[in-house]
């Protein structure tokens, strides 16, 4: 009996918890959050349940089954209390291996003929493509290869490392891969979009988890702004 007891005692806890369900995308949980994880879940202890949710697009407005979303989004659709954690910045990254093999690139004009590492991009998705990053920069012209496209960032990123070819790196997600020499810049361009990965939450739910996961996240980046 006791046994049993302490069995129910548990299962009531773990539902007593507050759980805290969080929407990503596949870059950010992997290359933000994922690390950082440890760090809150010693913050805020053991009384919060969080749930991970990846996925390459933002749930549904009308979906209530996420707590807290953090996606690209363009900066002109936030809303009052959503908070830009990073602003879309991009350049195109490589390994220092390939530029070995293939050469140092001199301009962005002559990645139209470099084998190029693409992540696809679902239709509601607001994150930069190769065709966006090429306009932003004035450059025209016929691709001599096709891209080698992946549905998953991470898979983009290891591939770049395996010296694959070119891929677009976000920065602010890809900073470890850069200052540990697993990828570089191919070019000294830098393309910046209106669009950015917004945090937002359910402002009117009364559960106290999902704000205390948000504004431990918003201080991160501020902590990592300012220093």
């Amino acid at each position: 009996m006791k046994q049993l007891s302490n069995s129910v005692t548990s299962l009531l806890d773990r539902k007593s918890k507050p759980r805290v369900r969080l929407s990503a995308d596949f870059a950010f949980s992997t290359f933000w959050l994922l690390p950082r994880l440890p760090q809150l879940r010693s913050d805020l202890g053991e009384e919060i349940e969080i749930q991970i949710l990846a996925s390459q697009v933002p749930p549904d407005p009308d979906d209530d089954d996420c707590d807290v979303t953090i996606h690209v989004n363009s900066l002109s659709r936030m809303l009052e209390g959503d908070v830009l954690l990073l602003e879309e910045k991009v350049a195109a990254v490589c390994s220092p291996g390939f530029l070995k093999k293939n050469g140092a690139i001199s301009s962005s004009t002559e990645l139209l003929d470099t084998q190029l590492l693409s992540l696809s991009k679902p239709p509601s998705a607001e994150w930069q493509t190769w065709q966006g990053w090429f306009d932003s920069l004035g450059i025209v012209g016929e691709r001599s290869q096709n891209y080698v496209s992946f549905n998953n960032y991470d898979m983009v990123t290891q591939s770049a490392v395996a010296g694959h070819g070119v891929a677009l790196g976000w920065l602010g997600l890809v900073d470890d891969l850069l200052q540990n020499g697993l990828l570089v810049r191919a070019t000294t361009d830098v393309v910046t979009s209106a669009a950015g990965y917004v945090m937002s939450r359910d402002y009117a739910s009364p559960s106290r988890g999902p704000a205390l996961v948000f504004d431990w996240i918003a201080n991160q980046v501020n902590a990592a702004a300012s220093s």
